[in-house]
């Protein structure tokens, strides 16, 4: 949606706030985190992404996280090796 296309063309302020809304409006789903994560990764903000990473990572011991979400995020990190 808005928050993937403005992230796309370097809006990252609409981005960021387009995918804290979804966050609101639809749950802390894994899907809208990793998103959420991946913006604010995308954007600079790295200390707010890598919290949101931990936090997916250990919920790993309670359910199924998807490594090529967490891929995603190491990714917009910079950390390709850890994708």
């Amino acid at each position: 949606g808005l928050s993937w296309t403005s992230r796309i063309v370097g809006d990252y302020q609409t981005a960021i706030e387009a995918a804290q809304k979804t966050v609101g409006l639809s749950g802390e789903t894994q899907f809208n985190l990793t998103m959420l994560a991946q913006t604010h990764a995308a954007a600079g903000n790295k200390k707010i992404a890598v919290e949101i990473l931990e936090n997916l990572i250990a919920e790993q011991d309670k359910k199924f996280v998807s490594p090529y979400h967490l891929a995603l995020i190491y990714c917009f990190l910079g950390e390709k090796e850890k994708a």
